[in-house]
């Protein structure tokens, strides 16, 4: 399976798909039925950075060590992304409406998973 860069953390899975994450900032979806890629999705403003995945109903949380969160939905598309300069330290926890991701400087932000607000 091709990838653009090294792999940059755990992959996200569901039934039949896994998106893997690389330095480059592609997130890769493939199908784990036949092994072919369904899409590849370029994180806007994320270069040679760890970018680590969460998923909800709706699609694909995407956070950067370099500060950058980025919704894609279930299609690839980037529905959103947001730029804090911080170096998020974890991956996006989801609660209802809101996607939280913590930074190393000890900052907590939460987005509106919608609008990215």
């Amino acid at each position: 399976m091709p990838l653009e860069g090294s792999v940059s953390s755990l992959p996200a899975y569901e039934l039949t798909s896994l998106y893997v994450p690389t330095a480059g900032g592609t997130v890769t979806r493939f199908d784990l039925v036949n092994g072919a890629i369904v899409w590849k999705a370029r994180v806007p403003g994320v270069r040679g950075e760890f970018i680590r995945l969460t998923m909800d109903g709706s699609g694909l949380y995407c956070a950067s060590s370099g500060g950058t969160l980025g919704k894609i939905d279930r299609s690839g598309a980037i529905q959103w992304i947001v730029q804090t300069g911080e170096i998020f330290s974890t991956r996006p926890v989801i609660s209802e409406r809101l996607v939280f991701v913590s930074t190393g400087a000890g900052s907590l932000y939460g987005f509106d998973v919608l609008k990215g607000t």
